[in-house]
C-alpha cells in the first residue's frame, strides 16, 4: 500500500501527521473487530490514530513538556566567591572620569611653530683634522668627569661630527654644564696619540621622536625668557607650542628642575610650571613638578621639560 505524508501543526502546538493513501484499500480489511470503520461518522479515532474517509488518516503524536531546571549556584560561571574576589571582577575606574575633564580644557594660546628658541637636531660639531690613521675615539665628557657620549671609527674620521645631545644611557644631555672632547688616534704603525679639546656649552634643544619631546634648557636662559614682560617668555612659548603640537591633551608634563639647594629647585621648577600653565591645552593637573639636587649643577640648575615616559 503506497500513501503520501503530510505533516501539519495544530494551535496546541500537536503535530499531525496526514497519511493519504494512494490506493483504495481501507482498514475495513483488516481481521482485528476494533479497527473498524464506522460509516455513520466523519471519521473514526483509533487512539492516536483517526481515519477520515476511505484514503485519509491522521495521526497525532503528544509534545512533551519542557522542563528546565538550573540551580544558579552551581551553573557555570555563577558560582560565588568570596566578597573580594567579587568586587576585584569590576574594579571602579578613577582614571577615565579625570581624563575626560582634561580634554575638554582648553587654552587660548595659538601654537607658535616658527619660534627657534630652541636647536633642534645637532647641538655641537666637532672637525677633526687626522691624516694617516688606522682608528680613532671621540669622547665627550661633562663638568662631573661623565662620559656623556663616544664616536669611534675606523681610518680617517669624517669632516664634521656631529651631536645631537643625546647620552650614551638614550637620555638628553643636560643644559647649563661645561663639556669637553678628548680625541684619540692610533696610526698605521700602532703609535698612540691623544689630544684635549676646550670646553663648550650646550645651547637650549629640542629632542622630538616617537615615544614624545623633551625641551632642554639652562635654568639661566629660563629666568632671563621668564623676565621677558613685553611679548612673552620665548622659552615658555616655544616649549608650551611643541607640546600642544606633538602631545595629547592626556599625556603628563614633568618639569624637572636640577639645582644645588632644594629651595632653588622648587622655586625655578615653580616659575616655569605658572608660566606654561595658561599656555599648554588640558588641565592644568597634568604639569608634574620634580626637583633634584645636584652639588655641582651650574649656579642657576638645568631645566627639562617633557612629555616623554620613562627615566630623563
Amino acid at each position: 500500500m503506497k500513501f503520501l505524508q503530510q505533516t501539519k501543526k495544530t494551535t496546541a502546538g500537536t503535530v499531525v501527521l496526514v497519511l493519504i493513501f494512494a490506493s483504495a484499500t481501507t482498514l475495513a480489511d483488516v481481521a482485528d473487530p476494533n479497527l473498524t470503520l464506522k460509516g455513520d461518522q466523519d471519521g473514526t479515532v483509533f487512539r492516536s490514530l483517526t481515519v477520515e474517509g476511505e484514503n485519509r488518516v491522521q495521526i497525532q503524536f503528544a509534545r512533551p513538556q519542557l522542563a528546565i531546571t538550573v540551580d544558579p549556584d552551581l551553573a557555570p560561571g555563577l558560582i560565588l566567591d568570596d566578597a573580594l574576589d567579587i568586587l576585584d571582577r569590576t574594579l571602579p575606574d578613577l582614571v577615565r572620569p579625570f581624563l575626560a575633564t582634561s580634554v575638554t580644557a582648553t587654552s587660548n594660546y595659538v601654537p607658535r611653530p616658527w619660534l627657534t628658541p630652541y636647536r633642534k637636531g645637532a647641538v655641537a660639531h666637532f672637525t677633526p683634522q687626522l691624516e694617516n690613521v688606522s682608528s680613532w675615539k671621540l669622547q665627550i665628557i661633562d663638568s662631573r668627569g661623565r662620559t656623556a657620549m663616544v664616536f669611534v671609527g675606523e681610518g680617517r674620521p669624517d669632516d664634521v661630527i656631529e651631536w645631537d645631545g643625546i647620552r650614551l644611557d638614550g637620555t638628553s644631555a643636560p643644559v647649563g654644564y661645561t663639556y669637553s672632547f678628548v680625541l684619540s688616534a692610533r696610526d698605521e704603525a700602532g703609535n698612540q696619540r691623544r689630544f684635549v679639546g676646550d670646553s663648550f656649552e650646550l645651547p637650549a634643544f629640542w629632542r622630538d621622536d616617537a615615544d614624545g619631546s623633551e625641551f632642554s634648557a639652562s635654568g639661566a636662559e629660563w629666568l632671563v625668557s621668564l623676565a621677558d614682560r613685553s611679548h612673552g617668555s620665548p622659552l615658555s612659548l616655544a616649549t608650551a607650542s611643541g607640546i600642544n603640537l606633538r602631545s595629547q591633551p592626556t599625556e603628563t608634563v614633568r618639569i624637572v628642575a636640577t639645582h644645588r639647594t632644594a629651595s632653588g629647585a622648587q622655586e625655578l621648577a615653580k616659575k616655569i610650571a605658572n608660566s606654561l600653565e595658561p599656555l599648554v591645552i588640558g588641565n592644568s593637573q597634568r604639569i608634574v613638578v620634580e626637583t633634584r639636587i645636584e652639588a655641582a649643577a651650574p649656579a642657576d640648575g638645568t631645566v627639562l621639560v617633557s612629555t616623554r615616559a620613562g627615566r630623563s
